[in-house]
């Protein structure tokens, strides 16, 4: 890569990092403990749909297995 990328996608990380978790902890301020739980464990999952759609990654059979087992 060049050089001026490497600036540019620090600032872009560095901005969308910093907004997440500004979003996520005034969320979490607003919000009750039981939604922000059921929030935290449906990201795990949320994370392998994407990873399926935009990778074009298969799950495995764990992956898969510890989907159903946060969904029940």
């Amino acid at each position: 890569f060049h050089g001026s990328i490497w600036i540019q996608m620090l600032i872009y990380a560095g901005i969308t990092i910093t907004l997440s978790e500004y979003f996520w902890l005034k969320a979490s301020n607003q919000a009750s403990t039981n939604l922000m739980i059921n929030i935290s464990l449906f990201n795990p999952i949320m994370t392998i749909i994407f990873a399926y759609f935009v990778l074009n990654e298969i799950p495995s059979y764990t992956e898969v297995l510890g989907i159903i087992l946060v969904m029940v």
